[in-house]
């Protein structure tokens, strides 16, 4: 049942995302991109795959489309030369405070009915949750 109702949040998330930024071209899996990019100029694709927890794959198509339609820039790291560094543009940092708001106007709708006492127990379960769910990953990539 959890999985279920994180899964039913997640894609109603992504729904009212996408809504509340037509016209830019992006999708609800972008949020997350223009966040962690617009906060960490030069992430290494590698990077911001363990940051969002997503496949380097997934990373890199989603980068191209970003690239494609010019919101982000990837040039070789200056740290290490196999990797590439990720860059927002100008386009991106202007889209930045709106994706922010939007990820705010999201949060608000879906606890607008609970008090400030059940908003902190539930944020709190949820990173305890959520650290477990990371825990498990980080032993994963441990064993590699």
């Amino acid at each position: 049942m959890l999985m279920r109702e994180i899964g039913k949040i997640n894609r109603c998330a992504i729904y009212f995302i996408e809504q509340h930024l037509s016209g830019t071209g992006l999708s609800g899996c972008h949020l997350n991109f223009v966040i962690n990019i617009c906060k960490n100029p030069g992430i290494t694709q590698e990077q911001l795959a363990k940051k969002i927890y997503i496949d380097k794959s997934r990373v890199t198509r989603q980068l191209a489309f970003l690239e494609e339609n010019g919101y982000v820039d990837r040039n070789q790291s200056e740290a290490d030369k196999r990797s590439m560094a990720v860059y927002p543009t100008d386009k991106m940092l202007e889209l930045y405070p709106k994706v922010c708001s939007v990820a705010k106007e999201w949060r608000r709708y879906l606890t607008e009915e609970l008090s400030e006492e059940e908003i902190t127990f539930f944020e709190s379960i949820l990173e305890r949750v959520s650290e477990k769910a990371q825990a498990y990953l980080d032993k994963r990539e441990a064993k590699k």
